[in-house]
């Protein structure tokens, strides 16, 4: 009688575990995708407004790639402001021009810098702080908790393989949804009526993915745009 009255209350406890680690994930993902999505959208500033606030120790974190004679930059001065740059002069790397004693900043080396479709990329490897590894480690841990789930509610496994890799909102729409919607508390929950296989999920996830690029390119980039700049001007 006594096992048959812990058992339950041991279940309990292990599922409201499981929701406080869903919790963490989500958040660490969500901060990711923030910082990923301001850091997309920079507003237009001079080389010599860079070095003014690079060399005040003002500037946290800069992103790089050389382009013919120019190196071109998007750096930040908090988390969620961000500046784009031209430098024709700055051939050789950023670590020499920060003073001794003065604040060195997040320095990244990119191939090419985040165009605005950064959903439609691997938004996870491109999150530019230095605790970036972070949002990729939560990403990781969320993908590996799908892969070892072995009953989904929303859809298979192989459906929730490609939206976490093409759809790139898999680890998010993952931790609120299953195995049980986030806000639905610890009790079972039915699954939908027509659960995803693996044929929707990767439409699915080509259409999000493309969606969102286009929306960017319209109406949505346009609004992301006024907000940075109000948020800029505060």
């Amino acid at each position: 009688m006594r096992l048959y009255q812990e058992l339950p209350v041991t279940r309990q406890v292990d599922r409201l575990t499981a929701v406080f680690v869903r919790v963490v994930l989500l958040v660490v993902l969500l901060w990711g995708t923030l910082l990923a999505f301001f850091a997309a959208l920079p507003q237009e500033r001079s080389a010599a407004e860079f070095h003014a606030k690079l060399y005040a120790g003002q500037v946290s974190a800069v992103i790089y790639r050389h382009v013919d004679h120019d190196v071109d930059l998007r750096w930040s001065t908090s988390p969620f402001t961000w500046y784009h740059s031209v430098d024709p002069n700055l051939k050789h790397g950023l670590t020499n021009l920060v003073r001794p004693g003065g604040t060195y900043p997040y320095v990244v080396g990119a191939k090419s810098l985040t165009h605005p479709r950064w959903l439609a990329a691997m938004w996870t490897l491109r999150v530019p702080d230095s605790f970036g590894w972070l949002v990729m480690l939560a990403w990781i841990i969320s993908f590996v908790m799908m892969l070892r789930t072995k009953v989904h509610r929303v859809g298979n496994r192989w459906a929730w393989f490609w939206l976490f890799t093409f759809g790139q909102i898999g680890a998010v729409l993952y931790l609120l949804l299953e195995p049980r919607s986030l806000w639905w508390g610890v009790e079972p929950q039915e699954p939908p009526a027509n659960p995803l296989g693996g044929v929707r999920g990767i439409i699915l996830s080509f259409c999000v993915a493309a969606t969102i690029a286009v929306s960017f390119e319209g109406w949505l980039g346009s609004a992301a745009h006024a907000v940075v700049n109000v948020l800029a001007a505060l």
